[in-house]
């Protein structure tokens, strides 16, 4: 049988001492029990596993020996050595323990890779510093009762490729993600895609909370007084603020980042994770990032989002394809012409039906063009869809005149002979002038 090497602590050699006093006679059970702050129960227990082993016997009978469980050296070595890699630099210990097992086969608990990662020096980036007391807001009890959308622009590819915003759309009662995608800027037709994202895999929910962004509320919402508010005025919405009122949504506008938590706390732990992950898939360009997003949302849902409350949906059913791509495009107000033709964007426009046949159009009457994503334009009149067909207008040659037909020619220049030449206007100063060139020679 193998021998174990111990050494007892300082708690261990005050008990001893007390026990030993007490086996002696010098101290009582009950006076043994107030120093070593033990029922008397525990005192008696102690002496007589003293009595039978001696002072180790008030030593933990696990410490000095190996665990038969334990984990091999050279699983230790190999942990550390992936840690140390270029691709795994500033991972935090959690997502490294997620990675280990996905990547490498090495299944260690969370609780092991950070004991192993501190032995060897190895520091998580993430401080976790002392929680800040507040009132949370508690989470929604379905799911599809509030959704929080947001962007978060951030340097997602460590400059391998073009600087991007992420777009997502996030569940406040599962902290489930219903839409995600990478942009170049934060834009209308970004949250056209998210929300179309949204809709058409998980329906309609009931509210929407977001910043105040131009791009949900219009800046000269701000400059509308009391009394025109009271007076009925109105400011017109955004491009996705009417979105949101055609679907349903009810819209709700954030004070601060900390109202809409979740959202932030997602893309905290996005630009956590995500970036590594793409880092080690060798991502580079904006394609191949929203390539890239769709699987990993899944596994993110899978691994972060919480069962709700109630297990009943609120998310209402989405409308039809045709009647969503015709929501999620931008809208512009437009006049027709005494000719029942529009313009938009220099050219000229005529509204045909199905049946490639012109439609007529009331002078001065209102249109709303559909500004579709992939370049396409239909108009709205009279509560139907119309196509658009472009109308090519020559316009009359422009006729040339003689005064054009003069400034197109070169300039006249007189003889040196001409009378203009010899005309004097001005005798005296030509005097002067014949009088300083005789001097002069």
């Amino acid at each position: 049988m193998k021998e174990r090497m111990v050494t007892m602590s300082k708690k261990e050699i005050q008990r001893f001492e007390v026990i030993s006093k007490v086996k002696e006679g010098y101290l009582t059970i009950r006076e043994a029990s107030r120093i070593l702050n033990l029922s008397e129960r525990q005192v008696k227990r102690l002496k007589k596993g003293v009595k039978q082993e001696g002072a180790i016997a008030l030593i933990h009978k696990n410490r000095g020996w190996k665990p038969a469980k334990s984990i091999l050296e050279k699983v230790r070595e190999e942990v550390v050595n992936r840690a140390l890699l270029p691709e795994y630099d500033g991972i935090n210990y959690s997502h490294f323990r997620d990675l280990l097992e996905e990547r490498e086969c090495i299944i260690l608990s969370y609780a092991s890779v950070r004991r192993i990662l501190k032995a060897a020096g190895i520091k998580s980036p993430k401080k976790h510093r002392r929680v800040k007391r507040h009132l949370s807001r508690p989470r929604k009890t379905q799911a599809g009762i509030l959704v929080q959308i947001d962007a978060s622009p951030h340097d997602w590819l460590e400059g391998r490729g073009p600087y991007m915003v992420l777009l997502a759309i996030i569940d406040d009662a599962t902290s489930k993600v219903l839409g995600a995608i990478f942009r170049k800027e934060e834009d209308t037709d970004g949250y056209f895609i998210v929300l179309e994202q949204m809709v058409m895999r998980y329906g309609v929910p009931l509210a929407g909370y977001s910043d105040r962004h131009s791009i949900f509320v219009s800046p000269k919402s701000e400059r509308l007084s009391i009394e025109d508010e009271l007076a009925g005025k109105t400011v017109p919405l955004t491009q996705v603020g009417r979105t949101l009122a055609a679907l349903g949504i009810q819209h709700l506008k954030a004070l601060s980042p900390q109202a809409k938590g979740r959202i932030e706390r997602l893309f905290g732990t996005f630009q956590d994770r995500l970036v590594i992950e793409m880092r080690l898939a060798g991502i580079k360009t904006l394609e191949e990032a929203n390539a890239f997003l769709v699987n990993y949302v899944e596994m993110h849902n899978r691994q972060f989002s919480v069962q709700p409350e109630s297990q009943k949906s609120a998310f209402r059913k989405a409308p039809e394809k045709k009647v969503l791509r015709q929501i999620l495009c931008r809208h512009e107000k437009r006049k027709a012409s005494n000719g029942s033709t529009i313009s938009y964007g220099g050219k000229t426009y005529q509204l045909v039906d199905t049946s490639k046949a012109l439609v007529p159009l009331a002078p001065k009457a209102q249109l709303t063009l559909l500004l579709h994503r992939n370049g396409t334009i239909q108009a709205s009149y009279c509560d139907k869809i119309y196509d658009l067909q472009s109308l090519e207008i020559k316009k009359p040659e422009k006729k040339i005149t003689h005064s054009s037909q003069t400034t197109s020619l070169k300039a006249y220049k007189p003889a040196a002979d001409h009378p203009w030449r010899r005309m004097q206007i001005n005798p005296k100063k030509k005097q002067q002038t014949q009088q300083k060139t005789l001097t002069m020679s």
